[in-house]
């Protein structure tokens, strides 16, 4: 939920102590801004420094000023050090909190924990960084990577105030927790809730990963089709193959050839072929991994588990597609065979 009247925002800390009163509601964070509506920039300045680094094309800092319980409501893990906490308040040691990709690209070969960070102006006073949490989105489920640092609310500026809860729900009770949410906002703020009312985060990420699913489901498909043909290939090629093979694998079986020995043959044959397909397929893909790059997202053209895992079911794929010609060349006759000859 949000509201942008300083009023309202007064009435937020009450308002969480009534939600999280709600069965199903398990954690209720308060922000200045939410994920996807809404976000502002910061100057950060490092002592010492006469500039921070900066990474061509990546935004940021973006800032946030949140309470506490922002950090699991939101599902932002802590990767080392702590996260924000009650007791960082106005009158005690002011703490800054970062993610990742600032710990990366201001601290690259030291450790984020305790180094010093000033915020908004040169004149202001020295936070330290007490933690580095995993990375967010904030602008777009796909949106190119930013820098991103957290401040107690307890200790923002004025100018900075809660308007906006974050509410972490338990799976299968987010309609009937949206519904007591809308009402316990009714009675508390009145017309306030127009300012933007309750939101749910999977519905605010449809419309943005719907594309992307499409996509997705598209390409699964084709694939599938792919594989389907593959197979129907590999069997046929190997089913003709044993059949013009009838003779030699019966006097291989005359000759003392077991039908483990005939079976061996005849599919190690048929992988042999596929093998080299695998081989042709993942150097053809890694040469033409630049060309579909803008429609991944999440993994590289050259991913080594996506490759190796396709490899692997081609490979058992071509070695179902095997079983039933090799079966059969296990039941060649050996006396049709010599006396064909």
């Amino acid at each position: 939920g949000r509201a942008h009247e300083p009023e309202a925002a007064a009435k937020l800390p009450d308002i969480t102590a009534q939600l999280q009163r709600i069965p199903g509601v398990e954690r209720v964070g308060l922000a200045e801004n939410i994920p996807m509506y809404g976000f502002s920039f910061e100057d950060v300045f490092l002592p010492g420094r006469d500039s921070v680094p900066r990474v061509p094309g990546v935004m940021g800092p973006i800032v946030s000023y949140v309470s506490p319980d922002y950090f699991p409501a939101t599902g932002v893990r802590v990767k080392s050090g702590r996260a924000l906490s009650a007791t960082d308040l106005a009158g005690s040691e002011l703490v800054i909190v970062v993610d990742s990709a600032m710990a990366k690209t201001f601290w690259p070969t030291e450790t984020a924990i305790g180094k010093c960070v000033i915020v908004g102006a040169r004149t202001e006073s020295c936070r330290r960084v007490v933690g580095v949490v995993s990375q967010a989105h904030y602008a777009g489920f796909i949106e190119a990577p930013s820098m991103h640092f957290y401040v107690p609310l307890a200790q923002a500026a004025p100018m900075h105030t809660a308007g906006a809860l974050a509410i972490r729900v338990a799976p299968g009770r987010t309609g009937l927790v949206s519904e007591q949410v809308r009402t316990v906002l009714r009675n508390s703020l009145g017309t306030w809730t127009r300012s933007r009312g309750v939101m749910v985060m999977s519905e605010m990420l449809a419309p943005q990963l719907r594309p992307w699913r499409l996509s997705a489901a598209l390409f699964t498909a084709a694939g599938l089709l792919a594989l389907l043909v593959a197979a129907v290939g590999v069997y046929s090629t190997v089913a003709y193959a044993v059949s013009q093979r009838t003779h030699e694998l019966g006097i291989r079986v005359a000759l003392g050839a077991r039908a483990a020995d005939v079976a061996r043959l005849v599919m190690g044959d048929g992988i042999r072929v596929v093998l080299i397909g695998v081989v042709l397929g993942v150097a053809l893909a890694l040469a033409a991994g630049r060309l579909v790059s803008s429609l991944l997202h999440g993994v590289t053209p050259h991913d080594p588990t996506v490759l190796v895992s396709v490899s692997i079911l081609l490979v058992s794929t071509a070695a179902l597609a095997c079983i039933v010609p090799a079966w059969r060349a296990t039941n060649a006759d050996p006396v049709e065979a010599l006396r064909a000859e």
